[in-house]
């Protein structure tokens, strides 16, 4: 009985391992391919020397460029790349605010999805042995945990879709939270990379500068909290919180 259960235990492990270990496999070459390029083009100053050329480009290859910036915004969501926001900077930048806005809208939505979907295939093995109490019920207010994520200015994007992978949440929940919960921060951000070339001189500060601001981070904390009043109002009417007594 004891070595069935051992080889059961190996079985399911090999099973995880050949999920997981693509999965693992691709991230490493996904971030290699960011720290030897794709780091040094976007935060290296390579846009902020060329954006003028850039934009002379974009002005006379318009859809062009949209599609390609549309390409390179599903790769990094995709891939995990760090600093979406610069894309969000360089989209306002070129396109304008409303044009930026909903290209990146989209294409980092759809980036992050096949993430999340990658990402929930290979833990889904191992999940079906996991199990702690509560987890249902995070799964049926998924959609609500995901844009009170999205709205925090700091939530790491990738820890938030790796959580939902984890939570099994259900597709649907999870990528019109995403596109939902993008929206304040990526119109801000393209916005501001409309009102001046200024901020894609030095992204870094500017996203510094942005956080030290009191009022946007206070808008987004709010936004965050409205987003969690279902889940706080619905469990208190299971519990009858709101019933009145005689």
């Amino acid at each position: 009985m004891g070595d069935c259960a051992m080889d059961e235990n190996f079985q399911s492990f090999d099973d995880v391992m050949k999920k997981v270990f693509p999965f693992l496999l691709l991230g490493i070459v996904s971030w290699i391919i960011w720290a030897s390029f794709v780091n040094e083009f976007i935060t290296g100053g390579m846009i902020s020397e060329e954006k003028h050329a850039l934009q002379y480009y974009a002005e006379a290859h318009q859809t062009l460029c949209i599609f390609l910036y549309g390409v390179l915004a599903v790769l990094f969501s995709a891939l995990a790349w760090p600093r979406l926001f610069l894309l969000a900077l360089l989209g306002g930048f070129l396109f304008g605010p409303l044009i930026g806005s909903l290209v990146l809208l989209l294409s980092a939505t759809l980036g992050s999805s096949l993430f999340f979907l990658l990402g929930r295939e290979a833990l889904e093995a191992g999940l079906k042995r996991v199990h702690f109490q509560g987890m249902e019920k995070l799964k049926a207010h998924g959609f609500w945990i995901i844009l009170s994520l999205r709205f925090l200015p700091l939530a790491p994007f990738l820890l938030t879709t790796l959580l939902a992978a984890t939570l099994n949440l259900r597709f649907r929940d999870y990528w019109i939270g995403t596109f939902l919960g993008s929206i304040p921060q990526v119109v801000f951000f393209t916005i501001l990379g409309s009102a001046s070339d200024h901020y894609l001189q030095d992204p870094e500060q500017t996203l510094a500068l942005v956080f030290k601001e009191p009022t946007i981070t206070f808008v987004s904390l709010c936004l965050s909290f409205c987003a969690l009043i279902p889940i706080v109002s619905k469990t208190l009417r299971k519990r009858n919180f709101f019933s009145v007594t005689s």
